[in-house]
């Protein structure tokens, strides 16, 4: 992805006028009209306009290195986008960057896709200090509590992630957690087979994270440490 969208945007509130301030993807409802801002020549900002045809929320939520995202993780827009435009910012009618646009095709009709914001947004901190993002890694494979399974292990709704597969020597792996286990909070948030890989991702690499599990038909708190995502 191009960064030089960045010098269209500020970080938060307060910022010295002549820059868009970050808007919250989330509350985007299809059907709202956004503009795409880009400079594909490097001489003019151009702009194109369109409605929301998807938010974004039904994906898996993970963008993470090493991960095949698919399309509906992405903000969807009949805006025009093509390559030219790829880094650009979407604008949301209240003027807040909700979305940085991503290269599709130049072929007239095809679908336009942006990264949703609070997506970026977790990100800002080490693309500016560091010019990199590190990637936390945890080293499990989950997928969905089915209802038949949280009533076997007398979970009171069907929830969170169930541990399928560790790697070994992994982060997960030297926390305790074993084949069979619901992780069901991370850092305090509730989670579930399509949030935690981002959760996971976007963590501070490093630093201890409270994680909450069903074993054994009983809650069980520990704490895990991610690492760098493997190459």
């Amino acid at each position: 992805m191009h960064h030089r969208w960045y010098k269209y945007i500020g970080h938060s509130a307060g910022l010295s006028s002549g820059k868009a301030l970050l808007g919250d993807s989330d509350d985007l409802r299809v059907g709202e009209w956004v503009l795409a801002l880009g400079d594909p020549f490097g001489d003019e900002v151009t702009a194109s306009a369109g409605i929301v045809a998807a938010t974004g929320r039904g994906g898996s939520g993970s963008l993470a290195a090493g991960t095949a995202p698919g399309f509906r993780t992405f903000i969807q827009t009949d805006a025009r986008i093509h390559r030219g435009n790829s880094g650009g910012p979407l604008i949301d009618t209240a003027g807040q960057v909700v979305g940085v646009a991503i290269a599709t095709s130049d072929h007239p009709g095809e679908l336009s896709f942006a990264i949703p914001i609070n997506r970026v947004r977790e990100v800002l901190d080490a693309l500016r200090d560091q010019g990199r993002v590190a990637r936390g890694w945890l080293g499990v494979l989950v997928k969905p509590v089915p209802p038949e399974l949280a009533q076997a292990v007398a979970l009171a709704k069907p929830g969170g992630a169930l541990v399928t597969e560790l790697v070994a020597n992994s982060p997960a792996t030297r926390a305790g957690l074993r084949p069979g286990d619901i992780i069901l909070t991370w850092a305090d948030r509730d989670i579930d087979a399509r949030s935690l890989p981002w959760l996971v991702a976007s963590a501070a690499v490093g630093k201890p994270v409270s994680v909450t599990l069903w074993r054994d038909k009983a809650a069980l708190t520990i704490a895990v440490t991610t690492e760098p995502m493997p190459e």
